[in-house]
């Protein structure tokens, strides 16, 4: 894991995700989560956006995560 993903942890605010990675906002929106542009995202770790969607945690950190780590090299 970089550093960059290591980064994104059940305790970040989503805020701070969509701020640092503009690209993660389309993750958010293709599940129907209301946190893009939230003034609650400010407050609201990941794991709290779970909870209120009633997303699983570990998929939705992981897909954020691959979208910070950007496309997976061809061989």
């Amino acid at each position: 894991m970089s550093d960059a993903t290591a980064a994104i942890d059940p305790e970040t605010d989503v805020d701070a995700i969509v701020t640092r990675w503009p690209a993660t906002a389309r993750v958010f929106v293709r599940r129907r989560m209301a946190c893009v542009d939230c003034p609650l995202a400010r407050f609201e770790s990941v794991a709290d956006v779970c909870r209120i969607y009633r997303q699983p945690l570990d998929d939705l950190l992981a897909e954020l995560r691959a979208v910070v780590a950007g496309p997976t090299p061809a061989r």
